[in-house]
């Protein structure tokens, strides 16, 4: 292209000079040629700009991330003209394109388009643009090219991947937490005796009382308490989706690959979240995973949420008191939430802080919390390694 930019430009030049010295039909002619090549070329660009069209669409609107799809799309020429010199551009962050050449030049003579089909991955979950973004347009003299936006880009809605675990790495501590679970105080058991000035008056037992003419008082018995915790990062941590996708990606692929797994072992699984107030679904069988994860596969981040919001609405005392474990999937691990991780220790739980980042060494928790584990996630990384 530079080559005849330089070879238009001598010519050119030699036509002005020669008009300027000579003069003459032929010199004159060469001169208006040479001069109105560039305006034909720009008028043979505004000509596909506006004739062009691209049709594009998937097997379905609803995609699954990282699980190929097909893609088919169109290139139309609407013109009384033939266009050449065409090349097409994809988004190159949020998916690939497999199956076809990208430096390849279409040409299309006067109302006839090529129908190409060819496969699609979406790396990350959530609503975006795919397929062509733009056209970049080489006009017939080969002097320059323009490039210009695709009028009607294709958005899809990329569900979460499903991870099946086979196991946990590193699980010694939150399997002892979640076995060796306290003893809690719970229903009242038919087994009575005799009051005591430290118990409860109301276990008092009126009725055996009257009976036996002393006052009994019915026992508690000790439950086990079982159950996982999963507390998920709402918050949104930039307002480019190059930035923000990767780590919201994996953060629900954790947190569905954890609920997934706990629940495949009959264990009840609670997952807290934020949906402009502090929200809990429970899992307990296939049933209700698969309405988590179509819950999940909607939800939306949100820049204004935080993890501080979601730990004070939390129900403390009832949600988390007995249950085995915690995990926390975040982003970021503040001062406030070391705080809130050492108050989850205290109720007996062993908490794993999963935190997804591609800059560990920025990520870490105080030496001095004590019943807890950290795990870096990199956005990119495999959960059947890491976990």
């Amino acid at each position: 292209m530079r080559r005849n930019r330089i070879i238009w430009l001598f010519l050119w030049i030699i036509s002005v000079i020669g008009i300027s010295f000579y003069g003459g039909s032929v010199t004159y002619g060469s001169f208006i040629i040479l001069s109105l090549i560039p305006l034909v070329s720009l008028l043979y660009v505004l000509c596909v700009i506006s004739q062009f069209k691209v049709y594009q669409k998937t097997d379905g609107r609803n995609l699954v991330c990282d699980h190929p799809s097909q893609f088919y799309f169109t290139l139309q020429n609407e013109s009384f003209i033939s266009f050449s010199g065409i090349r097409i551009g994809f988004f190159p962050d949020l998916s690939t394109i497999s199956g076809i050449d990208h430096d390849v030049e279409y040409e299309l003579a006067p109302k006839t388009g090529i129908k190409k089909q060819t496969g699609i991955i979406c790396r990350y979950r959530g609503e975006y643009e795919v397929g062509i973004r733009k056209l970049i347009v080489t006009d017939f003299f080969r002097l320059f090219s323009v490039s210009f936006n695709n009028r009607e880009p294709l958005r899809v809605i990329v569900k979460p991947n499903i991870v099946l675990l086979e196991g946990l790495k590193d699980t010694e501590d939150t399997s002892a937490f979640s076995r060796d679970l306290v003893s809690l105080p719970s229903e009242p058991d038919v087994t009575l005796r005799e009051y005591t000035p430290s118990d409860d008056i109301r276990m008092v037992s009126w009725k055996a009382t009257a009976a036996t003419r002393k006052l009994m008082v019915r026992e508690r018995t000790a439950t086990q308490q079982s159950g996982i915790t999963i507390i998920m990062d709402p918050k949104r941590y930039s307002r480019q989706a190059g930035e923000y996708l990767p780590v919201e990606n994996k953060i629900l692929e954790a947190v569905i690959a954890l609920a997934l797994y706990y629940s495949g072992q009959r264990t009840p699984v609670s997952v807290y979240y934020r949906d402009k107030r502090t929200c809990e679904s429970l899992i307990g069988g296939p049933e209700q995973f698969e309405a988590f994860y179509e819950l999940m596969s909607g939800y939306s981040f949100d820049e204004n949420e935080s993890l501080a919001d979601l730990f004070t609405d939390l129900p403390a005392t009832g949600a988390l008191t007995g249950k085995g474990a915690l995990f926390l999937i975040a982003h970021k691990c503040d001062e406030k939430t070391a705080a809130y991780i050492r108050k989850f220790g205290g109720l007996g739980l062993f908490v794993t802080v999963c935190l997804v980042t591609d800059t560990p060494e920025d990520e870490d928790l105080p030496s001095d919390i004590s019943r807890c584990r950290i795990l870096h996630i990199p956005t990119d990384a495999d959960l059947k390694e890491v976990l």
